[in-house]
């Protein structure tokens, strides 16, 4: 049984092919202002439960060496499966994050972990992600994580598009082409592994700039 935690069309453009471009981090469906944090809903990537995932990570960040981009540390992997849109983190209180989170259990007693594979890398517009499958799973989690938000805060609460299920190992901070870089994430083999998650976490996060990089401000166990 999954647990639960409160840790409160790319196109090619470019003549030379697909552009790694700088990724803009979202807040809803807008970009992420400045100075202000958001909740978001979290598939924890755990290196222990994935050995063999373990072994290809640092095989795919060799083959970014040289790319624009800001690496993702082990401790913070995972899959986005929502975002809290309507009020930015720092002004939901203590008790409506209560709230969220008995709304959010109470959704998924029942659910299972998930199993699957991830892998191979891509190279991306917004940087290097790798691809998981199955992933309708992992889309109907995010459509009972989201009756749970509106159950706790109303039908506006989520304005944030969430993608296709994915870890995004590097953000791009600049523009490049993506070629070179596929081609050598291409070269690591074997290119998937075995995945397992086992909770979903409530995470309050702000955007480090700097390096591209989304940063847990606030971890508080249910």
């Amino acid at each position: 049984e999954i647990s639960v935690r409160d840790w409160s069309s790319d196109v090619c453009s470019s003549d030379l092919g697909c552009a790694v471009e700088r990724y803009v981090f979202m807040y809803g469906d807008q970009p992420w202002p400045e100075g202000i944090t958001a909740l978001q809903l979290y598939a924890p990537v755990d290196l222990s439960a994935n050995p063999q995932l373990a072994v290809l990570l640092p095989r795919w960040r060799a083959a970014l060496d040289g790319a624009p981009v800001g690496l993702v540390q082990d401790k913070d992997l995972h899959v986005t499966l929502d975002m809290i849109s309507d009020a930015p983190g720092g002004d939901i209180t203590a008790a409506e994050r209560a709230a969220l989170a008995d709304a959010i259990r109470h959704e998924l007693v029942n659910e299972p972990a998930y199993r699957g594979r991830i892998g191979g890398a891509l190279a991306y517009r917004s940087g290097a992600i790798l691809d998981i499958s199955p992933a309708e799973p992992l889309r109907q989690l995010h459509l009972a994580l989201r009756r749970a938000i509106h159950t706790a805060r109303g039908p506006n609460s989520t304005k944030y598009r969430v993608p296709k299920a994915h870890v995004s190992i590097a953000y791009a901070t600049d523009t490049a082409n993506s070629d070179d870089y596929q081609s050598k994430l291409r070269q690591v083999d074997p290119n998937n592994a075995p995945l397992q998650l086992n909770e979903v976490q409530l995470v309050e996060l702000n955007m480090d700039r700097s390096v591209q990089i989304g940063r847990a401000s606030c971890r508080e166990r249910v």
